[in-house]
């Protein structure tokens, strides 16, 4: 009969703690014995993809280890993603064992069980359950604000942040709503058709609808202005210092200036050689999302008039991004959540 233990690894973050007492060096690598099993170290390499390895090593020997796999194990099945076999190794006398696994793992997901085996040459295993942290790809400072939501109905398309409210717009006709952090309650503001960016600031909402622009007052409760002030196409919005930014066209692209009864005030228009369809602003540095698989984020300093390097995204399909107080919001299209990372963490 086949046995099977299990080690359980407490939820790691992305690397597990060290051990200096590790085996001799060989010319066949370093040997590996049944108590430095759970010595693994696991990193996301790429948006969906996690590499795990072996503190020791990836040149290992031991001649009770027939094989080591990673997989997806429930309370009925194992599914195995990836395996590396003993080989012997005749000059050495020893069976020898590569450590490093690469494996695929469900996009849609934030959090996934991952479990390495280690089979044995007397028909048993041991595992030792971990689980990886998805979304911290590529930026390991990655928080989650909040999941999808019930009651509205799609996923976050465009939002925006001031304090402990939640403004966001949902895919489909379904309009604004309102989320409150701290009491957990949800509102829908008022329902408008088409459309897909909005921003916020501490009086008002703005959303895009077309060539129209809806300023939803937050002291009255109401839409207090309906004007057709907006370009045929929209590429995003965002308030920053009194004013609304509008992102306008595809390459070339302006970025217009509105003051909040969206009357236009002026403009600006660069060339760039991909198009971009979400916007924000920081200080003088406007974030882009560049349509393209990843998702970059391409940058324009609105002081100087110039592109500066794109940064990587915080995930592989991004839909709105807003910046509040430091951080850089995130829609994340695959997993349906609402993320921030601190915007000094960005990188290329």
């Amino acid at each position: 009969m086949k046995k099977n233990r299990c080690l359980l690894v407490l939820p790691l973050v992305m690397l597990l703690s060290c051990d200096t007492g590790v085996p001799p060096s060989s010319s066949s690598g370093r040997k590996i014995e049944r108590a430095d099993f759970s010595r693994i170290t696991i990193r996301l390499v790429d948006y969906n993809k996690v590499e795990v390895s072996h503190q020791l090593g990836a040149d290992l020997y031991s001649n009770e280890l027939v094989a080591v796999s990673i997989g997806i194990k429930d309370t009925s099945s194992y599914v195995e993603l990836a395996r590396s076999s003993s080989i012997f190794d005749t000059k050495a006398g020893v069976y020898r064992l590569s450590f490093s696994l690469i494996a695929k793992m469900d996009s849609s997901k934030l959090n996934v069980p991952l479990t390495t085996r280690y089979l044995l040459s007397d028909s048993s295993s041991i595992d030792i359950d971990t689980s990886v942290v998805l979304y911290t790809y590529p930026y390991a400072s990655s928080q989650v604000l909040v999941t999808y939501l019930i009651g509205a109905h799609g996923y976050f398309q465009d939002f925006d942040r001031i304090g402990n409210k939640l403004f966001f717009h949902p895919t489909g006709p379904e309009g604004l709503f309102e989320y409150d952090l701290s009491t957990a309650q949800l509102r829908q503001l008022f329902l408008y058709i088409g459309g897909d960016h909005m921003a916020a600031d501490s009086n008002f909402v703005f959303c895009e609808s077309g060539v129209f622009l809806y300023r939803y007052n937050l002291i009255s409760d109401s839409v207090d202005l309906r004007a057709q002030v907006l370009p045929s196409r929209t590429s995003g919005i965002d308030t920053h210092n009194g004013y609304l930014y509008v992102v306008a066209g595809y390459p070339p692209v302006s970025i217009r200036r509105y003051s909040y009864d969206g009357v236009f005030l002026d403009s600006t228009t660069f060339s760039i050689p991909e198009g971009v369809y979400y916007f924000t602003i920081d200080n003088n540095t406007a974030y882009m999302t560049v349509i393209s698989e990843p998702t970059r984020l391409m940058r324009y300093n609105l002081q100087t008039n110039t592109l500066l390097t794109d940064v990587m995204g915080p995930g592989y399909d991004l839909l709105g991004i807003k910046v509040y107080q430091g951080m850089l919001y995130f829609s994340d299209l695959n997993k349906f959540f609402i993320g921030y990372v601190p915007i000094p963490d960005l990188k290329n």
